[in-house]
């Protein structure tokens, strides 16, 4: 079925005028997918092609909003993950000789997001010249779903919490940039502000680690927890064993990254002092409540 509706569709052309192109029977005039030669599809994509003009004019429609979330609000469209309507429709094969398998093989997070705060995050999740879109290989597995599964169907090593859990599902990531979406709703349930389920607290109890923890979902320690950031950090800094720990989200130089950014205003306390106060969306640097020096004293 997705091969005869992207395949066959994705292969009829017209003129310059917009007219589909026929033969003398009436028939379409399908394009050669191995030997397009300049020829204009019917369905086109490209990066001024808005989503209405292809894939919205039949999933599932134009009004229905099925792509709304963090990524479109990115400026993302369907095409920067999927390819265009031969890639979908199985037209090229990939590296593996393979063609792709409608429903199972699918776009990959880790493809574009490298789970290094430093580093940016990709805006196509295939190469730009590789005509089956075959996904690119997860640089970490810090964002990576679990081999072989597919976003929906992927569990974190955090108590086999789905990453629909904290981050919703696949065309609709929290957070929804419409305060009022209903996509909104669950997480303001949960924790208070829309976005990722980042806040501990939603499930744990305040203080809940008395250790201190760094097997937190990709890898974090506790959020907002006034216990971990009024000192129970220290030890795990210090332990450079596995090389830094806080330079994936903090950055190399411990200033931060987009890994490090509050996702409302905070105020971090310690015995009634307050060290510092960051407004939603700035980023939390290490010299906001110690020395730099500090920092990478090991």
């Amino acid at each position: 079925m997705s091969k005869v509706m992207h395949g066959f569709h994705g292969k009829l052309q017209v003129d310059a005028q917009g007219n589909l192109i026929r033969d003398f029977q009436g028939d379409p005039v399908l394009l050669d997918p191995q030997n397009q030669n300049g020829s204009i599809t019917l369905i086109p994509f490209g990066d001024n092609v808005p989503m209405e003009e292809n894939c919205f004019l039949c999933h599932p429609g134009k009004i229905t909003q099925c792509f709304r979330g963090a990524m479109y609000t990115a400026g993302q469209k369907c095409d920067s993950c999927h390819g265009d309507m031969l890639a979908m429709g199985g037209e090229f094969t990939r590296q593996d000789g393979t063609v792709r398998e409608p429903w199972a093989d699918e776009p990959q997070c880790g493809s574009c997001h490298g789970g290094i705060g430093s580093d940016p995050v990709a805006s196509l999740a295939y190469e730009p010249n590789d005509p089956a879109a075959e996904p690119l290989p997860a640089k970490t597995q810090r964002f990576a779903e679990n081999d072989n599964t597919l976003y929906r169907d992927s569990l974190d090593g955090h108590a086999s919490l789905g990453c629909e859990s904290c981050h919703g599902s696949p065309h609709a990531i929290w957070p929804n940039r419409n305060p009022d979406a209903n996509d909104n709703v669950t997480a303001m349930q949960l924790q208070g502000h829309a976005g990722t389920i980042s806040e501990c607290t939603t499930c744990h109890e305040a203080d809940s680690f008395p250790d201190g923890t760094l097997d937190g979902p990709h890898g974090m320690h506790p959020v907002n927890d006034p216990a971990w950031f009024s000192g129970k950090h220290g030890h795990f800094a210090k332990d450079d064993s596995n090389g830094d720990r806080c330079a994936a989200c903090h950055g190399e130089d411990h200033l931060g990254t987009r890994l490090a950014k509050v996702p409302v205003d905070r105020v971090f306390i310690k015995k009634d002092k307050v060290l510092a106060s960051l407004k939603a969306g700035e980023q939390v640097a290490c010299n906001l409540c110690h020395s730099l020096e500090k920092s990478f004293k090991h």
